[in-house]
C-alpha cells in the first residue's frame, strides 16, 4: 500500500512538470502533505478496527510451523466453487495449545461438507462472477512461507469476536490469479488457526 501512494505523489510530480506550472513543487508539498495525513489516518484506522498491536505466542507459533508443520498443501475446489489450499488439520490441532489460554478455540471447520484448514484462495462469489468453473492447476502442490501473526476482528462473522491468523507468502497462487486475468487480492494469504467468541454472546 506504501508503495502504490509513493507512486500516486511521484506520477504528480511528473505530470506538474510536464505541463509547466509556475507553481508545481509548492502544488506538489501541500498534496504531499494531505496525502501523508490521509494516509496515516487511513493506516491508524485500518490497526484500529482489523488488528491487535501485539500477537501474543506469535514466536512461538511460527517457530512451531517452521520446525514441524508442511509448508506446502494442494490446491482444491469444492463443487460450490471454493477454491482453496488445503493444509495439515496439524494447523489448528497442534498450533492451538499456543493459544488457548488467550480464550481461542478451534475455528469451525471441521464436519461434513467443510475442508479443515486451509489458505483461501478464491472464493465462491468470485469463480462465479468471472466464470471460472474449472482450474487447470487443482491438485497442484502450492508453496508458502510463513509471514507473521495477526489477530483480526471480522464484522460480519457472527457470534465470532476475534480470529488468531498466520499470514503467509505465496507467490504461485499470485502467478495463477495473474494467468485467469483476475485482480490482486484484496487481503493477505493466511491460515486460520483459532476463534474466539464474542464476550456478550458466549456467555
Amino acid at each position: 500500500m506504501l508503495q502504490n501512494f509513493e507512486a500516486i505523489l511521484w506520477a504528480e510530480k511528473v505530470n506538474s512538470l510536464a505541463c509547466g506550472e509556475v507553481f508545481a513543487f509548492r502544488n506538489i508539498a501541500e498534496r504531499m502533505k494531505e496525502k501523508i495525513l490521509l494516509f496515516i489516518l487511513i493506516l491508524f484506522s485500518t490497526l484500529s478496527l482489523g488488528y491487535s498491536s501485539e500477537v501474543k505466542n506469535c514466536d512461538q507459533v511460527l517457530h512451531y510451523v517452521k520446525e514441524c508443520l508442511p509448508l506446502c498443501g494442494t490446491l482444491k475446489e469444492t463443487s460450490k466453487g471454493f477454491v482453496y489450499v488445503d493444509v495439515s488439520d496439524d494447523y489448528i490441532h497442534k498450533l492451538l495449545p499456543f493459544i488457548q489460554s488467550e480464550g481461542f478455540e478451534s475455528p469451525p471447520y471441521f464436519g461434513p461438507g467443510l475442508v479443515g484448514a486451509h489458505i483461501t484462495f478464491m472464493s465462491c462469489e468470485e469463480t462465479a462472477k468471472y466464470h471460472l468453473d474449472y482450474l487447470e492447476e487443482c491438485e497442484e502442490r502450492i508453496h508458502f512461507d510463513p509471514e507473521g501473526c495477526e489477530i483480526l476482528h471480522p464484522p460480519s462473522w457472527d457470534e465470532i469476536d476475534e480470529v488468531y491468523i498466520i499470514t503467509v507468502k505465496a507467490p504461485r497462487l499470485n502467478q495463477i490469479r495473474g494467468k485467469y486475468g483476475l485482480p490482486k487480492i484484496h487481503f493477505e494469504y493466511h491460515i486460520t488457526i483459532g476463534t474466539k467468541r464474542s464476550q456478550v454472546k458466549a456467555a
